[in-house]
C-alpha cells in the first residue's frame, strides 16, 4: 500500500493538485496514509465520516513523529523538465513551447496516453528511492 499511495504523491504537481492533504510515510511499516493538517480540512474535504480516521492519525504522528516523514509531491519545474525530456524522446513535438498544457492538447491520444504512462513509472521509481532512502531497516 505504501507504495502504491508515495507513486499518487509523487505524481501530484505541487502547483496545481495540492488540496491540502498531506501524504506521511511509515518508516516502520512502508505504508503511507493521508492527512490534513486540520480536522476542519479534512472534514470540509473528506466530509465528517472521516473525523475518526484523523483523530487516529493525528495521534500516530503526535505520539511518535521520528518514524512518520511528511512526503513532498512533485514540484512543477521537475514535472516541466521531465515532460520535456520525454517529449524530445518520443514524440515529433520540438519541445520549445513553454506551455506542457498547450503541447497536450496538439497530442494525439495515444501520444497522451504513452506520456501517462511515462510520468507513473517516473512516479513509481521515485517511490521506489524514496522507500529504500527512508525506510528504517
Amino acid at each position: 500500500m505504501g507504495y502504491e499511495m508515495l507513486t499518487m504523491r509523487f505524481e501530484q504537481d505541487e502547483t496545481y493538485t495540492e488540496n491540502g492533504s498531506l501524504c506521511y510515510f511509515d518508516r516502520e511499516t512502508g505504508d503511507a496514509f493521508w492527512h490534513y493538517a486540520t480536522l476542519e480540512e479534512s472534514e470540509d474535504n473528506m466530509g465528517s465520516a472521516c473525523s475518526e480516521e484523523w483523530r487516529r492519525n493525528n495521534l500516530k504522528l503526535c505520539a511518535d513523529p521520528e518514524r512518520y516523514i511528511l512526503v513532498p509531491s512533485t514540484s512543477h519545474g521537475e514535472w516541466h523538465n521531465v515532460f520535456f525530456d520525454w517529449l524530445r524522446e518520443n514524440t515529433n513535438q520540438p519541445g520549445l513551447i513553454p506551455s506542457i498544457g498547450a503541447i497536450l492538447k496538439e497530442m494525439t491520444d495515444e501520444e497522451r496516453y504513452e506520456w501517462q504512462n511515462y510520468k507513473s513509472e517516473y512516479a513509481g521509481k521515485k517511490a521506489e528511492k524514496f522507500i529504500s532512502e527512508n525506510r528504517l531497516k
